[in-house]
This record gives C-alpha cells, structure tokens and sequence, in this order.
C-alpha cells in the first residue's frame, strides 16, 4: 500500500518527460470489489503503450475484526 501512495504523489505528471502516471482514486479503496479495477496506470506518451498496476491487500473479515476489538 505504501508503494501505491507514494506513486499517487506523482499523479498526473510526466516522469523523465515521458511516461505519464495516472493514479485513480481506486487507491483508496481496499475492500472486497466485484471488479477488477486498476489503481494506477503509466504510461509510454510516445508509443501509447501502458502498463496497468493493480494493488493486492489482505482483507480481514468484519466478524474477525470484530473479535479483536472486543
């Protein structure tokens, strides 16, 4: 996750003035989607080319969660 928040910092910008880093607010959201949704996308200005990034995270179930508050 720490990785996908650094990469929003530089969210619609051009690194090397190049490849662009588009970072959606998906980012955000680290519960159970019924999509596949991409968190960021960079991409070749030059060629269109992309490279789609997509963030794994664990997700404890809300009973469990529960259990350890209490």
């Amino acid at each position: 996750m720490q990785g996908l928040l650094r990469l929003a910092t530089h969210n619609q910008t051009k690194i090397e003035g190049r490849y662009l880093v588009d970072v959606g607010t998906s980012i955000y959201v680290r519960s159970k989607q019924e999509q596949n949704v991409i968190d960021a996308r960079i991409v070749d200005t030059k060629t269109g080319y992309f490279i789609d990034v997509t963030g794994l995270a664990k997700l404890v179930s809300q009973a469990k969660a529960d259990a350890n508050v209490n």
